[in-house]
């Protein structure tokens, strides 16, 4: 699972074929970025709550989901699924959860065997 943290109060999550099944079945996919001294977990939760959620708790990035949305994706051609929630008066948070694909271009260093094929990608059939 990638977190991208974006300007403005952007968070983005990409995920592996193998982590969507994970989420599917297990109902959470979870990541730990080590510090050494100190981690920042970050997780997506399946839940029954109304739609997206996020929460910041104990260094732990927690993003839920509710079921449906993330049954409908999973099943489907469907590339993400994002929310924007106000955290106050004149300030949201936008979060964006998206497959993630095989870039178009080599990576060296990069495994993606587990990545979803590219849409964009050309086929010689």
């Amino acid at each position: 699972m990638k977190l991208r943290i974006n300007k403005g109060n952007t968070l983005r999550i990409r995920m592996s074929q193998t982590e969507v099944n994970e989420l599917v079945s297990n109902g959470k996919v979870e990541e730990v970025l080590n510090f050494g001294n100190n981690a920042l977990v970050y997780s997506v939760k399946r839940t029954s709550d109304e739609s997206i959620s996020v929460d910041f708790k104990d260094n732990m990035v927690l993003i839920s989901v509710n079921s449906e949305i993330v049954n409908k994706w999973h099943k489907s051609d469907q590339v993400g699924f994002d929310k924007t929630i106000l955290i106050s008066d004149d300030e949201s948070f936008y979060v964006l959860i998206e497959k993630d694909f095989k870039c178009l271009t080599d990576r060296p260093n990069e495994d993606e065997t587990d990545l979803f094929e590219n849409p964009l990608e050309k086929h010689d059939d």
